[in-house]
């Protein structure tokens, strides 16, 4: 079912036979579609034009600030109000925090060449929301992610009992590609192609001893598929 944002963009797009405008309209709309599902500051969302301008920037997309700003990025503009609106946001004022600017900010405006500003500014949120998560997971008392003992067969439990996740060595594998490395591992199959594994984990040619893989090949093998080396 069409919300208003999609129906403004689907009204637009049948506007413009551009492939570019259409590409830069979708940017702009996916970039709104960001910022709705993200929590934003104090629950409030900035739908703002220097705030799309900055996302899309990073994703290193269209259109840019000054289109956005520009007589003819009024059907971008339009978009974007249909987001806030369909936000219940204000589409025209960044949010801003109620304490008084950093010194970081007021150095931040000093900055002439406004794209550079709004990277800054971007790698600055970044940080922001990392040091948030960080101080999150700081803040719980039971972290467990894997507890089990070295020999694998057993794990200790977290102090509440609860269940944990174990991240397994070989995490990710698709069966055709543990099949492929542990035929790198198998004596049978290396002896058919002329090679052999010796006791530094190198695969070597039988005839010449030609080293093929260096030390550590599979004993770094043996460990990912969770095995000893």
């Amino acid at each position: 079912m069409n919300n208003p944002p999609d129906e403004c963009l689907a009204e637009h797009k049948s506007k413009l036979k551009s492939a570019r405008a259409h590409s830069n309209l979708d940017n702009v709309h996916e970039v709104c579609r960001t910022i709705y599902n993200l929590p934003g500051i104090n629950g409030r969302k900035d739908y703002s034009i220097v705030s799309v301008a900055r996302n899309l920037e990073a994703l290193k997309k269209g259109p840019s600030y000054n289109t956005l700003r520009a007589t003819a990025g009024a059907r971008f503009r339009e978009l974007i109000r249909a987001w806030a609106a369909f936000d219940g946001a204000d589409p025209g004022k960044p949010n801003r925090n109620s304490t008084p600017s950093s010194s970081f900010d007021k150095l931040l405006g000093k900055i002439p060449d406004h794209a550079l500003r709004s990277l800054i500014r971007f790698e600055m949120d970044k940080g922001k929301k990392a040091l948030a998560e960080l101080n999150t997971i700081k803040g719980r008392t039971t972290l467990a992610i894997n507890l089990r003992s070295i020999d694998g067969r057993s794990f200790a439990q977290s102090p509440a009992e609860s269940a944990l996740a174990l991240i397994e060595p070989d995490s990710g594998l698709l069966d055709p590609e543990r099949e492929a490395l542990e035929n790198a591992l198998d004596g049978k199959h290396l002896f058919r192609f002329g090679l052999a594994e010796n006791k530094d984990g190198e695969i070597v040619l039988i005839n010449g001893g030609r080293v093929l893989f260096s030390a550590g090949f599979t004993t770094g093998l043996k460990k990912l598929l969770g095995g000893k080396p």
